[in-house]
């Protein structure tokens, strides 16, 4: 049976170290993983054309790997270079350290990527990038062409392994979490249900959707935080008398 109390080292991709590592961000159950809220979101749903980009520019693109050029280094790992065309021009994926790239985005592979462009001469190059591999209508992307959650991250822990591990939570666990307010507050300030919340802090599919889910969480906080300051006030009266 699933458990929102499950121990996140039990998660697939987790384990013991990860779980150490999750726990110095306050992160040891499940429930503490999707309730683990991004502090800010990048929209990253607006695709480029190569030929639309300036040079400095933060951009997402819908682009095809050409070929690969593997160039020697002195006394260092070989350098990848990914060609990558989109029908209105093309750049090129500069990749250190990550030779393994080779093989996972062959050519002909559809990829989403997002990252800072820049002209190195007269090509246009990224180094400091972030794909998702596009494999059919139904991809469901995470990291790119889409509002994207930022979250705080410790050391030896990334935003896009975080980004994975809490969507997959929310997958599989977020019908567990129950409900807080009455079908009544709900109505009369028209705030979202909790479950919809906690997915559009995380994933909302537009602007408003996040800004609904914040205000539902913020709303909560402070009604609880009222109603908690007032029942200590009657216990004081209580005392008093």
């Amino acid at each position: 049976m699933k458990d929102l109390n499950m121990s996140v080292q039990f998660l697939k991709g987790v384990g013991p170290e990860r779980a150490r590592i999750l726990k110095k961000i306050g992160i040891e159950t499940v429930g503490d993983l999707i309730t683990y809220f991004p502090f800010r979101h990048e929209d990253r749903s607006h695709l480029k054309l190569f030929a639309q980009i300036t040079p400095g520019e933060e951009a997402t693109v819908l682009a095809v790997v050409a070929e690969h050029q593997i160039i020697p280094t002195r006394g260092r790992r070989p350098l990848l270079k990914i060609l990558l065309e989109d029908g209105s021009g093309k750049a090129t994926m500069v990749c250190f350290n990550q030779l393994y790239l080779k093989d996972s985005l062959p050519p002909g592979t559809s990829i989403v990527l997002h990252g800072k462009f820049e002209r190195i001469f007269r090509d246009l190059q990224i180094t400091n990038f972030i794909y998702e591999k596009l494999t059919g209508e139904a991809d469901d992307l995470i990291h790119t062409k889409r509002i994207v959650p930022i979250y705080q991250v410790a050391s030896k822990l990334n935003s896009r392994f975080l980004r994975t591990l809490i969507k997959r939570a929310l997958d599989s666990y977020l019908s567990y979490l129950r409900e807080t307010l009455s079908e009544t507050i709900l109505r009369e300030y028209n705030l979202m249900p909790y479950q919809q919340a906690v997915y559009n802090i995380h994933f909302p599919s537009t602007r408003e959707k996040g800004e609904n889910a914040r205000r539902r969480l913020i709303f909560e906080e402070f009604f609880f935080w009222e109603l908690a300051m007032a029942l200590r006030r009657r216990q004081v009266k209580i005392i008093d008398k």
